[in-house]
């Protein structure tokens, strides 16, 4: 069925309606038009928000951050998250509708320079969290606040499934903010702050004048203006200018659809390949995303036949090379910049539709809506700086110089006009040495070239990397005899004496701007840099001096081809011993950081980022920590090393080492078990299976150890207890409030306690929140029986010190209090039964990114043989799931027996991390603990609410259905089962008078087709639909969804 919506109604732009109540003008004149597009990265099925949507959601936010209105408005709150672009966009409004100023803020910034800037700004309001790479932020950042002697209260970030109802009837959940007092246009909308590339970052107000003068009413972004226009944004940081401006402030004006990449568990990092996937798969007629991506695309075939069907991409945040632009151009692909900066807007046109094509791709033509300066510099290449005067429809946000008499801002840009345009410009460079790199990641040369010219060797540095991937230095040494001969053969003695002051160098800057010791050129002392009269060296010239130098060290990295490399690395003692292989990556990792690593442990946990490096205003991904660079760097290096042996296959690992080695194997041990491999069989590259086995085999090897004896005289079940004390892990989730909520209420246990991760927000709060959102009783929660205890299972103690670990064997919190009792009973002197139900839910993480859950289940396993109760030792249930059992056709069926490593091997890393749990259990069992395997399979909202977690599966294939008007048809048949009926099970199974059985299936004893289930949906749902969804076969309703 064709739904046809009313026109879209454009909200006035005279500045008379402010960002924070564009809202309620679109919940009144465009609910039911879309806000966004989401694509699900995991899938390809897309889902829409809304502005009757959004408008729920942001009113929501307002009430969660600033609840009865007591927040004074005009209060600064700072974002401090790792979170989806959807989630993000909706805290942003949410803040401003609650009368608050929001603060995005890096994640990438030092916490000194998050200190300083919350400082500053008086920013006493923090919403912080979203990974572990956060949560680390914040703990130093509260040094950083005491040394500032400014305080400021922590928010923990709220989750999408709080603030975001997908429901198509939003108004029966909208719960309105109060209304907000008037607002000028000095009413400050959001701070910003700059990149902190010329030092401490500085904050930058955007006032409501500024927003719709130099935003809002500039003509850039009114070229993708309207509902029809489908703009990819995906790809921008929403705490960067560019993410503030085009995914939050310019769509309530501008109307456009954007698209964005859905909400996940572990955000999705927008790389080339991602972003190509998502513009295509939803028919982007715009994007906008940094040079890197053009970059890439530009080697890609079929990357250019789908820019060529798109109407326009626009590219900032740096400089792209000419050689990129004018492939993509010959192609006619529709690129143009997109100019500006945080302190003034949007300040460039785009070119008009009937001279795209003649248009040259790399130069701007300033709007006419601005007052700009082209101060001449009177050099040979007849360069102008660029400068923005306060004008009646212009008003930069910053003012930082002055022009003839009158406050200017001054861009450092330099630009050349085009020679057959006069009005058109090209940008060439920077008045100050700041360098840009491609990904548009800016890098202060300063402080790094002082670290390095405090070698007695050298005399000059001048970095460079403008353009380019990554940075690389000119060295100019003094005369050093014996040293100097042999710079051009890339001395191994010279650069172990560099090498200290290169890595203290790296030290001082962020991430992206780390130097390689490879990507290092010499000066000739025949050919020595330019100085001025004063004795300095003008930076350009000197680079175009050894341009040709500069060109050579590039390719060589790029090939990894750097001349005599066993001088540079020495390779280990032998390739085909994966413990020699691990210490020697080991070595490289621990120069790179400059500091120890395990070889265990995931590197990107331990000083590694997940970084992309398209990345050019933050980042990543799962918990936060090796730099992409480093990443480069290693495999680089391990290229390097490989090609130059003399062993045939060995030489052979250089070429079918991929560049995504260290992601695909992030444990040092891991990638010398793939390079070992690579080397004495190459065909075994291509056998995961083989290799996730070995995976599974090593982890439960390395937690299958030393198993305690427990008596064989205890009796099988204590029937002369009077009743049961339960340990249970992971409450506030689904399945875990469903089984705190049937513990707490039933009259046969007597004491429980709920471990639950530590978090910013109180454990009672959020138990609270969880019951309330699945209409659970509240008030079981204020029973004395309940004890909360905020732990880390992963660590060997729960994350407690040592008194106080003794206490979790003995009191813990207060229900009501959150503070220490004396008289509680003690978990190892009185617990019966201990359910494990905690584990991280991630279907897109490998099996090594669950090792902290299977340390956790371990140490809860040594926590139950601890136990002294005269009752015998407590029974152990875990819950875990039918994905252990790995992947087959139709028609297999699973036996309540153990499941062998080999068949999990063919599972997610999710379902393979539950079977190494499980064979802790089975050993665990054998040495005398009576333990219970659970496996769960998909389970649904509870018998009483129905109601599912609205970003699980089902409920986005009902939303995407209703969009394209079908349901899709699929072959066997459903098991499903509510959530409270599992967690019965479980608590059954854990309470049974005889001996608890050692694996149990928790699934619907009589499936039902898939088909029979869709029919009903259909028939439901036809009172929103206006009439029975057909179930079409899934690769039309596939491509219905594409399309």
């Amino acid at each position: 069925m064709v739904v046809l919506l009313p026109d879209f109604v454009f909200p006035p732009t005279d500045g008379s309606l402010p960002p924070a109540l564009a809202i309620e003008f679109h919940h009144e004149h465009n609910p039911r038009h879309v806000f966004a597009l989401l694509h699900h990265a995991t899938s390809s099925l897309q889902t829409t928000i809304t502005y009757g949507q959004l408008a729920c959601a942001v009113h929501r936010v307002a009430n969660i951050l600033n609840p009865g209105n007591a927040i004074p408005q005009g209060s600064n709150i700072g974002l401090l998250v790792s979170t989806s672009s959807l989630e993000y966009v909706i805290m942003i409004l949410g803040a401003m509708r609650a009368g608050l100023v929001p603060f995005p803020i890096s994640p990438r910034v030092h916490p000194s320079g998050i200190a300083h800037l919350l400082a500053t700004t008086k920013t006493s309001l923090l919403i912080a969290g979203g990974s572990d790479a956060i949560s680390n932020v914040t703990d130093q950042l509260s040094l950083a606040l005491h040394e500032s002697n400014f305080s400021t209260k922590l928010i923990e970030l709220a989750t999408l499934g709080n603030i975001l109802p997908l429901t198509e009837f939003p108004d029966a959940l909208l719960q309105p903010f109060p209304s907000l007092k008037p607002m000028n246009n000095n009413w400050t909308v959001s701070i910003l702050h700059s990149s902190g590339s010329t030092g401490i970052p500085k904050a930058i107000k955007y006032h409501l004048g500024g927003v719709f003068k130099n935003i809002i009413n500039q003509p850039i972004g009114w070229t993708v203006s309207g509902p029809s226009a489908r703009v990819g944004t995906m790809a921008l940081p929403t705490f960067h200018c560019m993410g503030l401006i085009l995914q939050v402030l310019a769509p309530l004006y501008m109307g456009y659809t954007q698209v964005l990449f859905a909400p996940a568990r572990v955000p999705v990092m927008p790389n080339q390949n991602l972003t190509l996937e998502a513009v295509a798969n939803t028919n982007c007629s715009f994007l906008i995303c940094v040079p890197t991506f053009l970059d890439a695309w530009a080697q890609n075939d079929e990357a250019i036949a789908i820019l060529k069907r798109m109407k326009g991409i626009m590219f900032g945040g740096g400089p792209l090379t000419d050689a990129v632009g004018d492939k993509l151009a010959k192609h006619e692909i529709r690129i143009y910049p997109l100019y500006g900066a945080t302190e003034i807007g949007l300040v460039n046109v785009a070119p008009p539709n009937d001279q795209i094509r003649d248009w040259p791709w790399n130069c701007i033509k300033v709007s006419p809506h601005t007052k700009p300066h082209f101060i001449p510099q009177n050099d040979q290449d007849n360069t102008f700086e660029l400068v923005f005067e306060i004008g009646e429809d212009h008003h930069p946000f910053v003012l930082n110089s002055e022009f003839n008499g009158k406050a200017i801002y001054r861009t450092r840009d330099l630009l050349v006009p085009y020679p057959s345009r006069p009005d058109v410009w090209k940008f060439v460079g920077r008045v100050d040495d700041r360098i840009v790199l491609l990904n548009g990641e800016k890098t202060n040369p300063g402080s790094m070239e002082a670290e390095i010219a405090k070698c007695p060797l050298v005399h000059s540095v001048i970095m460079f990397g403008q353009a380019r991937n990554q940075t690389g230095v000119l060295i100019e040494l003094r005369e050093t005899p014996g040293l100097l001969s042999q710079k051009n053969n890339y001395s191994k003695e010279l650069v172990q004496i560099l090498r200290p002051y290169i890595q203290r160098a790296n030290q001082t800057c962020a991430t992206h701007s780390r130097l390689d010791e490879r990507a290092i050129v010499f000066v000739d002392p025949a050919q020595p840099l330019p100085r001025t009269p004063k004795g300095t060296i003008p930076r350009s010239a000197a680079l175009k001096l050894y341009v040709r130098e500069i060109e050579e060290m590039y390719a060589a990295l790029e090939k990894s081809l750097d001349e005599d490399i066993s001088d540079y690395v020495q390779p280990p003692a032998t390739w085909s011993d994966p413990g020699t292989v691990s210490a020697w990556i080991v070595e490289r990792i621990e120069g790179f950081l400059g500091r120890k690593v395990d070889p265990t442990i995931d590197l990107f946990q331990q000083g590694v980022d997940r970084l992309v490096l398209y990345l050019t205003f933050g980042g990543d991904s799962y918990t936060g920590g090796l730099d992409s660079l480093i990443a480069t760097m290693l495999v680089r290096t391990l290229k390097a090393a490989t090609r130059a042996s003399k062993e045939p296959n060995v030489q052979s690992c250089a070429l079918i080492l991929p560049q995504t080695a260290v992601f695909d194997h992030p444990t040092v041990r891991q990638l010398a078990f793939f390079v070992v491999r690579s080397i004495l069989g190459p065909n075994t590259l291509d056998n995961n299976t083989q290799t996730a086995l070995e995976r599974i085999n090593l982890l439960t090897q390395k937690y299958d150890l030393q198993w305690p004896r427990a008596s064989t005289n205890l009796p099988i079940r204590r029937q002369y207890m009077v009743g049961e004390h339960v340990v249970v892990t992971g409450t506030t989730g689904g399945l875990g409030s469903h089984l705190l909520a049937q513990l707490l209420a039933n009259d046969r246990v007597e004491r429980v306690w709920a471990l639950n991760r530590k978090s910013s927000e109180d454990t009672r709060h959020r138990q609270q929140v969880s019951f309330k959102a699945k209409m659970l009783d509240a008030e079981l929660l204020a029973r004395r029986k309940l004890t909360f205890v905020d732990v880390v299972l992963e660590d060997a103690k729960l994350g407690l010190d040592h008194d106080l670990y003794d206490e979790v064997c003995n009191p813990s919190f207060n229900v009501q209090y959150g503070v220490l009792m004396q008289n509680n009973g003690q978990i190892r002197s009185t617990a019966t039964i201990i359910i494990h139900n905690a584990w991280q839910v991630n279907f897109n993480l490998a099996l090594q990114s669950f090792e902290p859950n299977i340390r956790g289940t371990r140490n809860l396993l040594d926590l139950a043989f601890s136990s002294t109760a005269p009752t015998g030792l407590p029974r152990f249930a875990f819950a875990s799931s039918i994905s252990v059992a790995g992947f087959s056709g139709l028609g297999r069926q699973l036996d309540e027996t153990s499941v062998q490593p080999e068949d999990a091997a063919s599972s997610i890393g999710y379902g393979q991390s539950k079977l190494v749990a499980e064979k802790l259990l089975e050993s665990a069992r054998q040495a005398g603990l009576q333990t219970c395997i659970v496996r769960l399979g998909q389970l649904t909202g509870d018998v009483n609410s129905g109601s599912w977690n609205t970003t699980d599966w089902v409920p986005s294939i009902i939303a995407s259905s209703i969009s394209v008007g079908c349901l899709p048809a699929a072959a066997g048949t459903v098991s499903w089962l509510p959530l409270d009926v599992a967690a019965c099970s479980i608590i059954d199974a854990c309470t049974t008078d005889e001996r608890i059985p050692p694996v149990i299936h928790a699934s619907h004893p009589r499936p039902v087709p898939w088909a029979d289930v869709m029919s009903a949906f259909s028939a439901v749902l036809a009172s929103r639909t206006g009439s029975a969804l057909p179930v079409v076969e899934f690769a039309e309703w596939n491509k219905r969804v594409n399309s």
